[in-house]
């Protein structure tokens, strides 16, 4: 996430790491659940956290976020080698 979220925009706005894991969790309709906030002026995501997520579906969001990504030229580099 940490690639797109800094090599990509959505719709002229920089979005977090965690922003683009909520959209690609309801990509693959596994995050958005929306109630209205409180103060009826907004909404509350109640979706499900990835850390929930099965071996196959985990998979699925990474092969997901790859094949997105490839589609708009986004570099990935390997984790380990961020300092």
């Amino acid at each position: 996430m940490t690639d797109i979220a800094s090599q990509l925009m959505r719709h002229s706005v920089k979005l977090s790491t965690e922003d683009w894991k909520l959209l690609f969790m309801d990509a693959l309709n596994q995050e958005m659940r929306l109630v209205p906030n409180i103060n009826g002026n907004g909404f509350v995501n109640l979706g499900r956290s990835s850390s929930s997520l099965g071996k196959a579906e985990f998979s699925n969001v990474i092969d997901l976020v790859h094949e997105f990504g490839a589609r708009r030229d986004v570099v990935f580099h390997d984790p380990e080698s961020r300092s």
